[in-house]
């Protein structure tokens, strides 16, 4: 699901957008030294999120992988 809100702010000229978004949040680690943020990838498809944690598995030798559905918030400021 997909959320969009949009914010004026007059006195300051400034355009603020919020986008909310999920996305599956997938990354691999190791017992004694914690998440590898190089691994750390975010999809939209939850099978294209699934096949990234089943390479990290079998083709990277990780101790454990997380896959999980996290919302994201964008916000973007435009100046006019």
């Amino acid at each position: 699901m997909t959320f969009h809100s949009m914010v004026v702010t007059s006195s300051t000229k400034t355009t603020e957008e919020n986008y909310i978004m999920q996305v599956y949040v997938v990354i691999g680690g190791y017992d004694y030294e914690g998440c590898d943020f190089s691994s750390l990838k975010l999809f939209d498809c939850k099978s294209a999120a699934e096949e990234y944690r089943n390479h990290l598995q079998d083709q990277w030798g990780y101790d454990y992988v997380h896959l999980q559905l996290e919302s994201v918030n964008l916000a973007s400021k435009v100046a006019h």
